[in-house]
């Protein structure tokens, strides 16, 4: 964590493996309760990325709140656009999944292996691709296959 950048850990954090975490200047980082990461798994703040309780996260996750800007078409390597990331409660992530700045994922939602999510994400849905689309609705009940 880097100058005036905080993280926040709920109860219970289980991590499987090595995982990246790193806040830029006062940026944070909230994890809530009973959260699970896979190995592999990236979050990197400049502004601000919250997690919510019960959510699980397989290997190679990449979480980041932020994009070099681009000037006069030209990438610049020192000045950024941030936007918050949001994710709900009971929230999974396949493997290698991508969430993106200034996105949000809803509570109870999947999201699918490989998926780049750049928009949100409302509760209770399954979302997958690139860039991640609504897949379908979950129902209620312990069956997620689409």
């Amino acid at each position: 964590m880097k100058k005036g950048s905080r993280c926040s850990i709920g109860k219970f954090l289980m991590i499987n493996g090595p995982v990246y975490m790193k806040g830029i200047d006062n940026s944070k980082i909230i994890i809530g309760d009973n959260c699970f990461f896979n190995h592999n798994c990236c979050i990197i703040s400049m502004n601000s990325i919250s997690i919510g309780n019960d959510c699980m996260f397989a290997n190679n996750v990449t979480i980041i709140d932020h994009n070099h800007n681009v000037v006069n078409n030209k990438i610049s390597k020192n000045d950024y656009i941030t936007e918050p990331v949001t994710i709900g409660n009971n929230v999974w992530c396949g493997a290698n999944v991508v969430i993106l700045k200034g996105t949000k994922i809803g509570n109870n939602s999947i999201i699918a292996a490989g998926a780049v999510v750049n928009s949100n994400v409302p509760d209770n849905e399954i979302w997958g691709g690139v860039p991640a689309k609504k897949i379908k609705d979950i129902n209620g009940g312990g069956n997620y296959d689409s």
